[in-house]
Protein backbone atom coordinates (compact mmCIF):
# COMPACT_ATOMS: atom_id res chain seq x y z
CA UNK A 1 0.00 0.00 0.00
CA UNK A 2 1.36 3.32 -0.65
CA UNK A 3 0.51 6.18 2.01
CA UNK A 4 -2.37 7.55 -0.60
CA UNK A 5 -4.59 4.57 0.25
CA UNK A 6 -4.56 5.37 3.89
CA UNK A 7 -6.74 8.19 3.04
CA UNK A 8 -10.49 8.36 2.05
CA UNK A 9 -11.82 8.56 -1.33
CA UNK A 10 -12.52 12.24 -0.83
CA UNK A 11 -8.76 13.37 0.29
CA UNK A 12 -7.54 11.13 -2.41
CA UNK A 13 -9.65 12.93 -5.00
CA UNK A 14 -8.61 16.35 -3.38
CA UNK A 15 -4.60 15.46 -3.50
CA UNK A 16 -4.77 14.44 -7.10
CA UNK A 17 -7.02 17.95 -7.89
CA UNK A 18 -4.44 19.72 -5.74
CA UNK A 19 -1.45 18.25 -7.95
CA UNK A 20 -3.12 18.96 -11.33
CA UNK A 21 -4.01 22.50 -10.76
CA UNK A 22 -1.48 23.81 -8.18
CA UNK A 23 0.96 21.15 -8.19
CA UNK A 24 2.35 21.40 -11.99
CA UNK A 25 1.29 17.68 -12.69
CA UNK A 26 4.00 16.38 -9.66
CA UNK A 27 3.86 18.01 -6.01
CA UNK A 28 1.07 18.26 -3.47
CA UNK A 29 1.11 21.59 -2.56
CA UNK A 30 1.48 22.98 1.13
CA UNK A 31 -1.40 22.37 3.55
CA UNK A 32 -2.94 25.87 4.57
CA UNK A 33 -1.83 24.89 8.57
CA UNK A 34 -4.68 26.54 9.84
CA UNK A 35 -5.51 25.33 13.63
CA UNK A 36 -8.92 25.99 13.52
CA UNK A 37 -9.52 23.10 10.67
CA UNK A 38 -6.49 20.85 11.75
CA UNK A 39 -6.70 20.90 15.73
CA UNK A 40 -4.98 17.65 16.14
CA UNK A 41 -2.12 17.72 13.78
CA UNK A 42 -1.25 21.54 14.84
CA UNK A 43 -2.02 20.62 18.41
CA UNK A 44 0.22 22.27 21.01
CA UNK A 45 1.88 24.59 18.59
CA UNK A 46 2.39 28.27 19.33
CA UNK A 47 1.37 31.28 16.52
CA UNK A 48 5.31 31.98 16.30
CA UNK A 49 5.91 27.93 15.39
CA UNK A 50 3.02 27.69 12.86
CA UNK A 51 4.00 31.49 11.03
CA UNK A 52 7.78 29.89 10.78
CA UNK A 53 6.50 26.35 9.22
CA UNK A 54 4.69 28.06 7.10
CA UNK A 55 7.17 30.41 5.94
CA UNK A 56 9.32 26.88 5.71
CA UNK A 57 6.98 24.80 4.16
CA UNK A 58 7.69 23.37 0.52
CA UNK A 59 5.47 21.27 -1.46
CA UNK A 60 5.73 17.33 -1.71
CA UNK A 61 6.64 14.87 -4.84
CA UNK A 62 3.05 13.43 -4.88
CA UNK A 63 5.05 10.05 -5.94
CA UNK A 64 6.22 9.76 -2.67
CA UNK A 65 2.42 9.35 -1.67
CA UNK A 66 1.22 7.36 -4.95
CA UNK A 67 4.17 4.58 -5.09
CA UNK A 68 4.22 2.17 -2.56
CA UNK A 69 7.05 0.86 -0.45
CA UNK A 70 9.04 -2.75 -1.15
CA UNK A 71 10.15 -4.52 1.68
CA UNK A 72 11.23 -7.46 2.30
CA UNK A 73 8.91 -10.70 3.65
CA UNK A 74 10.64 -10.66 6.30
CA UNK A 75 11.88 -6.95 7.73
CA UNK A 76 15.39 -7.17 9.51
CA UNK A 77 15.43 -7.10 13.28
CA UNK A 78 16.34 -3.38 13.81
CA UNK A 79 15.10 -0.63 16.09
CA UNK A 80 12.22 1.36 14.62
CA UNK A 81 11.03 4.36 15.69
CA UNK A 82 7.92 6.25 14.91
CA UNK A 83 6.46 9.92 15.70
CA UNK A 84 2.46 9.45 15.94
CA UNK A 85 2.03 12.50 17.77
CA UNK A 86 -1.75 12.25 17.39
CA UNK A 87 -2.17 8.93 18.85
CA UNK A 88 -3.55 8.48 22.44
CA UNK A 89 -1.63 7.03 25.20
CA UNK A 90 -3.84 4.03 25.09
CA UNK A 91 -3.75 3.41 21.47
CA UNK A 92 0.31 3.57 22.21
CA UNK A 93 -0.10 0.27 24.70
CA UNK A 94 -2.24 -1.25 22.35
CA UNK A 95 0.68 -1.10 19.71
CA UNK A 96 3.17 -1.81 22.18
CA UNK A 97 1.57 -4.63 23.91
CA UNK A 98 1.45 -6.17 19.71
CA UNK A 99 5.33 -5.79 19.69
CA UNK A 100 5.44 -3.17 17.74
CA UNK A 101 8.26 -0.31 18.97
CA UNK A 102 7.53 1.35 22.22
CA UNK A 103 7.25 4.76 21.97
CA UNK A 104 5.66 7.99 24.14
CA UNK A 105 3.34 9.92 22.36
CA UNK A 106 4.26 13.89 23.10
CA UNK A 107 0.76 16.38 22.41
CA UNK A 108 2.48 18.34 20.35
CA UNK A 109 0.43 17.99 17.04
CA UNK A 110 2.73 17.18 13.75
CA UNK A 111 5.89 18.34 14.09
CA UNK A 112 8.08 18.02 16.77
CA UNK A 113 9.18 20.96 19.24
CA UNK A 114 12.49 21.82 19.39
CA UNK A 115 13.10 20.29 23.11
CA UNK A 116 11.03 17.23 22.67
CA UNK A 117 12.16 14.00 23.81
CA UNK A 118 11.03 10.50 22.13
CA UNK A 119 11.86 7.23 24.21
CA UNK A 120 12.63 4.00 21.52
CA UNK A 121 12.40 1.11 23.25
CA UNK A 122 14.44 2.68 26.32
CA UNK A 123 17.13 4.86 23.83
CA UNK A 124 16.15 8.15 24.25
CA UNK A 125 15.96 10.46 20.77
CA UNK A 126 16.36 13.95 20.28
CA UNK A 127 16.07 16.34 17.45
CA UNK A 128 18.80 17.30 15.46
CA UNK A 129 20.71 20.20 16.97
CA UNK A 130 21.91 23.07 15.02
CA UNK A 131 25.26 23.54 14.61
CA UNK A 132 26.99 26.68 16.66
CA UNK A 133 25.55 30.16 15.52
CA UNK A 134 28.19 32.60 14.62
CA UNK A 135 28.95 35.83 16.22
CA UNK A 136 30.60 38.28 14.12
CA UNK A 137 29.55 40.94 11.93
CA UNK A 138 25.79 42.36 11.27
CA UNK A 139 24.18 40.11 9.02
CA UNK A 140 26.02 36.97 8.73
CA UNK A 141 23.83 34.21 7.22
CA UNK A 142 22.83 31.21 9.84
CA UNK A 143 22.23 28.39 6.80
CA UNK A 144 18.78 26.60 6.91
CA UNK A 145 20.31 23.46 7.05
CA UNK A 146 22.07 24.34 10.20
CA UNK A 147 18.61 24.74 11.49
CA UNK A 148 16.12 23.01 13.44
CA UNK A 149 12.60 23.42 12.56
CA UNK A 150 12.54 25.85 14.73
CA UNK A 151 15.45 27.67 15.42
CA UNK A 152 17.18 27.77 18.94
CA UNK A 153 17.26 31.06 20.79
CA UNK A 154 20.08 33.50 19.91
CA UNK A 155 22.39 34.07 21.88
CA UNK A 156 22.33 37.17 24.07
CA UNK A 157 22.33 40.36 22.36
CA UNK A 158 21.52 38.98 19.32
CA UNK A 159 17.98 38.25 17.24
CA UNK A 160 17.08 36.55 13.81
CA UNK A 161 15.71 38.24 10.87
CA UNK A 162 14.38 36.04 8.40
CA UNK A 163 12.98 37.22 5.05
CA UNK A 164 10.96 35.05 1.69
CA UNK A 165 13.13 32.62 0.04
CA UNK A 166 16.41 33.05 1.47
CA UNK A 167 18.29 32.24 5.24
CA UNK A 168 17.81 33.58 8.82
CA UNK A 169 20.04 36.66 9.75
CA UNK A 170 21.98 37.03 13.11
CA UNK A 171 22.03 40.59 13.84
CA UNK A 172 22.71 42.42 17.15
CA UNK A 173 19.13 43.43 19.10
CA UNK A 174 19.67 46.80 18.07
CA UNK A 175 19.86 46.51 14.23
CA UNK A 176 16.89 48.04 12.70
CA UNK A 177 15.17 46.32 9.82
CA UNK A 178 14.88 48.65 7.35
CA UNK A 179 18.90 49.25 7.96
CA UNK A 180 19.80 45.83 7.73
CA UNK A 181 17.64 45.38 4.41
CA UNK A 182 19.84 48.64 2.76
CA UNK A 183 23.09 48.01 3.93
CA UNK A 184 22.55 44.16 3.10
CA UNK A 185 20.93 44.57 -0.09
CA UNK A 186 22.81 42.58 -2.02
CA UNK A 187 22.14 40.01 0.47
CA UNK A 188 18.39 39.51 0.18
CA UNK A 189 16.62 37.20 -1.76
CA UNK A 190 15.45 38.83 -5.39
CA UNK A 191 11.84 38.30 -4.24
CA UNK A 192 12.76 41.50 -2.19
CA UNK A 193 13.77 43.28 -4.93
CA UNK A 194 12.40 47.05 -4.95
CA UNK A 195 9.15 47.38 -7.36
CA UNK A 196 10.20 51.05 -7.07
CA UNK A 197 13.19 52.94 -5.69
CA UNK A 198 14.11 56.32 -6.37
CA UNK A 199 17.12 56.61 -4.02
CA UNK A 200 14.63 58.11 -1.00
CA UNK A 201 11.53 55.87 -1.35
CA UNK A 202 11.24 52.26 -1.85
CA UNK A 203 8.41 49.89 -2.95
CA UNK A 204 9.00 46.04 -2.76
CA UNK A 205 7.46 42.80 -1.38
CA UNK A 206 6.90 42.16 2.18
CA UNK A 207 9.99 40.79 3.67
CA UNK A 208 8.44 38.13 5.73
CA UNK A 209 4.73 37.05 5.34
CA UNK A 210 4.07 35.67 1.72
CA UNK A 211 1.22 37.23 0.47
CA UNK A 212 1.13 37.81 -2.83
CA UNK A 213 1.19 41.75 -3.61
CA UNK A 214 1.78 43.06 -0.28
CA UNK A 215 3.35 46.07 -0.63
CA UNK A 216 5.85 48.21 1.83
CA UNK A 217 6.51 51.54 1.17
CA UNK A 218 9.64 52.73 2.93
CA UNK A 219 12.27 55.26 3.41
CA UNK A 220 15.78 54.47 2.92
CA UNK A 221 17.18 57.01 5.91
CA UNK A 222 16.44 55.89 9.49
CA UNK A 223 13.31 57.76 10.12
CA UNK A 224 10.94 56.81 12.47
CA UNK A 225 7.46 58.84 12.40
CA UNK A 226 5.85 60.74 9.27
CA UNK A 227 5.88 63.71 11.81
CA UNK A 228 10.07 63.56 11.80
CA UNK A 229 10.17 64.36 7.91
CA UNK A 230 9.92 67.33 5.74
CA UNK A 231 6.90 67.56 4.09
CA UNK A 232 8.36 67.42 0.56
CA UNK A 233 9.19 63.99 1.76
CA UNK A 234 5.65 63.28 2.92
CA UNK A 235 4.00 64.49 -0.21
CA UNK A 236 6.17 62.08 -1.95
CA UNK A 237 5.58 59.12 0.30
CA UNK A 238 2.06 60.15 -0.38
CA UNK A 239 2.38 60.48 -4.03
CA UNK A 240 3.90 57.10 -4.19
CA UNK A 241 1.41 55.01 -2.22
CA UNK A 242 -1.21 56.38 -4.39
CA UNK A 243 0.06 54.98 -7.25
CA UNK A 244 1.17 51.91 -5.57
CA UNK A 245 -2.81 51.59 -4.54
CA UNK A 246 -3.85 51.96 -8.05
CA UNK A 247 -1.30 49.86 -9.27
CA UNK A 248 -3.43 47.17 -6.65
CA UNK A 249 -6.16 47.85 -8.28
CA UNK A 250 -6.06 47.85 -11.74
CA UNK A 251 -3.56 45.54 -12.21
CA UNK A 252 -3.65 43.14 -9.63
CA UNK A 253 -7.86 43.50 -9.03
CA UNK A 254 -7.67 44.13 -5.55
CA UNK A 255 -11.12 45.90 -4.12
CA UNK A 256 -9.84 46.30 -0.79
CA UNK A 257 -6.65 45.81 1.06
CA UNK A 258 -5.72 47.15 4.54
CA UNK A 259 -3.22 49.89 5.77
CA UNK A 260 -1.17 50.09 8.29
CA UNK A 261 1.67 52.61 9.62
CA UNK A 262 3.54 51.37 12.46
CA UNK A 263 5.50 53.34 14.70
CA UNK A 264 7.73 50.71 16.95
CA UNK A 265 8.81 51.58 20.32
CA UNK A 266 12.23 50.13 19.73
CA UNK A 267 14.17 50.34 16.29
CA UNK A 268 11.49 51.98 14.30
CA UNK A 269 11.73 52.85 10.70
CA UNK A 270 8.73 54.67 9.05
CA UNK A 271 6.87 52.57 6.70
CA UNK A 272 3.49 51.77 5.69
CA UNK A 273 1.98 48.16 4.91
CA UNK A 274 -0.36 47.85 1.98
CA UNK A 275 -1.54 44.06 2.57
CA UNK A 276 -4.03 42.67 -0.22
CA UNK A 277 -7.49 41.59 1.05
CA UNK A 278 -7.85 38.51 -1.21
CA UNK A 279 -11.49 37.78 -1.10
CA UNK A 280 -11.18 34.21 -1.80
CA UNK A 281 -8.76 33.45 0.71
CA UNK A 282 -10.92 36.21 3.15
CA UNK A 283 -14.05 33.83 2.41
CA UNK A 284 -12.71 30.37 2.46
CA UNK A 285 -11.55 31.11 5.65
CA UNK A 286 -14.16 33.39 7.67
CA UNK A 287 -11.62 36.13 7.81
CA UNK A 288 -13.15 39.15 9.20
CA UNK A 289 -11.14 42.40 8.28
CA UNK A 290 -12.73 45.02 10.65
CA UNK A 291 -9.64 45.91 12.62
CA UNK A 292 -10.92 45.86 16.50
CA UNK A 293 -12.53 42.54 15.76
CA UNK A 294 -10.13 41.39 13.19
CA UNK A 295 -8.63 37.63 12.64
CA UNK A 296 -6.25 39.17 10.41
CA UNK A 297 -3.03 38.05 12.19
CA UNK A 298 -4.27 34.96 10.81
CA UNK A 299 -4.87 35.75 7.35
CA UNK A 300 -1.42 36.37 6.89
CA UNK A 301 -0.45 32.90 7.84
CA UNK A 302 -3.08 31.44 4.99
CA UNK A 303 -0.37 31.88 2.30
CA UNK A 304 2.63 29.72 2.48
CA UNK A 305 5.61 30.76 0.24
CA UNK A 306 6.76 27.69 -1.40
CA UNK A 307 3.22 27.26 -2.75
CA UNK A 308 3.23 31.26 -3.32
CA UNK A 309 6.45 32.37 -4.63
CA UNK A 310 5.21 32.21 -8.36
CA UNK A 311 2.46 34.76 -7.38
CA UNK A 312 4.58 37.08 -5.47
CA UNK A 313 6.52 37.32 -8.29
CA UNK A 314 3.83 37.65 -10.84
CA UNK A 315 2.33 40.62 -8.79
CA UNK A 316 5.41 42.18 -8.25
CA UNK A 317 6.30 42.65 -11.81
CA UNK A 318 2.87 44.03 -12.29
CA UNK A 319 3.19 46.66 -10.17
CA UNK A 320 6.69 47.00 -11.15
CA UNK A 321 5.53 47.94 -14.55
CA UNK A 322 2.80 50.20 -14.12
CA UNK A 323 5.14 52.22 -11.81
CA UNK A 324 6.85 52.42 -14.66
CA UNK A 325 4.35 53.99 -16.78
CA UNK A 326 3.70 56.82 -14.49
CA UNK A 327 5.14 59.94 -16.00
CA UNK A 328 5.53 61.36 -12.32
CA UNK A 329 7.62 58.46 -10.94
CA UNK A 330 9.16 57.74 -14.16
CA UNK A 331 13.54 58.30 -14.48
CA UNK A 332 13.53 57.33 -10.70
CA UNK A 333 12.20 60.55 -9.46
CA UNK A 334 8.58 61.69 -7.67
CA UNK A 335 9.38 65.08 -7.48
Amino acid sequence: MAVIDFNKPQTQEEWRKQVAEQGDGWQLPVPPFDPVADPDSLAGLTSEQLARIVKLATPRPFATATRPLNRPTMPPDAHCSVIASTFTPEQVRMLADTGAPVFEPIPIGHCLAPNAKLSIRGQPLRPPRAAPLPLGSIGETVPESALTPFPPDPPPGYRHLNFLGGPSHLVPMETCRGCFMNLAEDDLPDILAPVFDDGIITVRQDAEWAVPGFMIVGVRPHIGALDEMDLPLVERIARVTHFVRRAMRERLGLAALHMYQEEKLDRPHFHVWMLPLWPDTMAAHNINPRIYESNIARYLTLFPYASNERAIRRCADQVRGFLAEIPYLRDGTTV
